[in-house]
């Protein structure tokens, strides 16, 4: 989570003044971190678990994966966020 948004729920929240917001940005842009924080590039990004674990819960329930993506609205099984995670072994059929 960036340090804008964290702000940003602070000044919702009412702790922050609009005045005090107002402040924070100015600082921001002059050092130049509106559009990047420091040290963002060290925190990887986010990996959402939640629909791949309802897919693997569909799966599980004796869904295919292309019947998990029809449910989910998605022509293509590969293009479904709700695709269970592969681990890393798999059958191979001759």
């Amino acid at each position: 989570m960036s340090i804008q948004a964290l702000y940003e729920r602070a000044y919702r929240l009412g702790l922050v003044t609009a005045t005090a917001r107002t402040a924070f940005y100015k600082s921001l842009n002059a050092r130049g971190w509106k559009t990047r924080e420091p040290v963002s590039n060290a925190i990887p990004p986010e990996r959402p678990a939640l629909a791949a674990h309802i897919g693997e819960s569909l799966l599980a329930n004796g869904l295919s994966a292309e019947q998990i993506a029809d449910v989910a609205g998605f022509a293509v099984a590969s293009e479904n966020p709700f695709q269970p995670s592969r681990s890393g072994l798999r059958l191979v059929s001759r």
